[in-house]
């Protein structure tokens, strides 16, 4: 069992934020105020190429607090959407702490959970700490050792949007010899709820989206069809096995045995297939790597492709809906299928990027 000394002890609170300046407001001067421990505790927070004024408002909210050296605030100007690997991969490089935490801006801490966390270290720093994974807006907490985290090279910056770094992050934490040890205590569980758009609001996906298509193929089947504005698309088919072969959730399953099972998942029967369009009028062009589409759009916004038929989607829900699961998808097949093969992550390095520290912007720190 790994101990580490009181006296060698920080922990840094690593908050990633594009555009949550309202989560902020609420979140970030009580999270400091309930673990103040001069020395011991930081608060790192990116800003990471915000435009809602984040910014202006630490600087004239939160001042004190960098004076006090217990919140240490940077900024990268250089992203047009969210990154959520690189992001996190690059507020813990930048954290001073020993013990390293990410920390979601709509997340509260709770009283003394700082000195919680150190002491639970002290006693053995052969593990890493989660919250409850079956609150999704708690997921993504997770408290680890700088040195273990690096060691596994980060998050997989090879994942693009929402979901499953997450539990990709955690399996590679565990197979390098870690305890996960998930924390219950309700004065460590609050959040602020929020709106599943908000989650992924300013992701590629998202942000990139100029139209998108579903067709039905059976009540576990679907095939759904993005056109982005920079001319690219994809296309795949997506298999409900969770209702399918009406699983459930049992308690005793790990990681391994829920999360990296086909039959507990939506999944995509294969990788998405890539390709360009352009459009004239209401006739689409479509090329792919091994054919080349072209349909026209009805007045009614469906359209036969390959003799099926799709729908034009224009419910905001069901968009952001579709964009979720789209990631998560896609996401868990990578790692699979980096899994299998053996492959390793960020082996040309992880959270590299161009910030300045406390409003000085000329000491960029590459």
């Amino acid at each position: 069992m790994g101990i580490i000394h009181k006296r060698q002890v920080k922990i840094s609170f690593c908050i990633t934020c594009m555009n949550r300046l309202h989560h902020i407001k609420k979140t970030l001067e009580t999270n400091i105020k309930d673990n103040f421990l001069p020395g011991m505790v930081e608060f790192v927070l990116l800003d990471y190429s915000s435009s809602d004024g984040l910014e202006t408002w630490i600087r004239n909210e939160m001042i004190s607090y960098i004076k006090d050296d217990v919140l240490v605030f940077y900024r990268t100007p250089d992203y047009k959407t969210y990154k959520r690997s690189h992001s996190r991969n690059l507020a813990f490089n930048l954290a001073s702490g020993k013990i390293v935490c990410n920390l979601d801006a709509d997340i509260y801490l709770g009283k003394d959970f700082a000195k919680k966390m150190i002491s639970e270290f002290q006693k053995n720093s052969n593990t890493f700490y989660t919250n409850d994974q079956m609150i999704g807006d708690l997921f993504g907490k997770v408290i680890v050792l700088k040195k273990d985290f690096l060691k596994i090279h980060g998050y997989n910056e090879f994942l693009n949007g929402y979901g499953f770094e997450d539990i990709d992050l955690y399996t590679r934490l565990i197979s390098n010899g870690l305890k996960q040890v998930v924390f219950y205590e309700k004065e460590f569980c609050k959040f602020i709820e929020h709106s599943v758009e908000e989650r992924i609001i300013n992701e590629y996906y998202f942000q990139e989206l100029e139209m998108m298509f579903i067709s039905y193929i059976n009540p576990y089947t679907t095939k759904l069809f993005i056109l982005l504005k920079n001319k690219t698309c994809k296309m795949g088919v997506f298999i409900d096995n969770l209702h399918l072969n009406s699983c459930s959730i049992h308690n005793n399953k790990s990681i391994n045995d829920y999360f990296y099972n086909d039959l507990h998942r939506i999944v995509l029967e294969e990788d998405l297939e890539h390709g360009i369009w352009f459009r004239s009028n209401n006739v689409l062009s479509v090329s792919f790597a091994i054919e080349e589409l072209k349909f026209t759009l009805e007045e009614d916004n469906t359209t036969l492709i390959n003799e099926k038929l799709f729908y034009l989607v224009s419910d905001p829900t069901i968009i952001t809906q579709a964009i979720l699961l789209l990631s998560d998808c896609e996401n868990y097949r990578k790692v699979k299928k980096s899994s299998m093969l053996g492959s390793k992550i960020n082996t040309e390095g992880f959270g590299s990027g161009r910030v300045y520290r406390n409003f000085d912007t000329s000491s960029i720190i590459i």
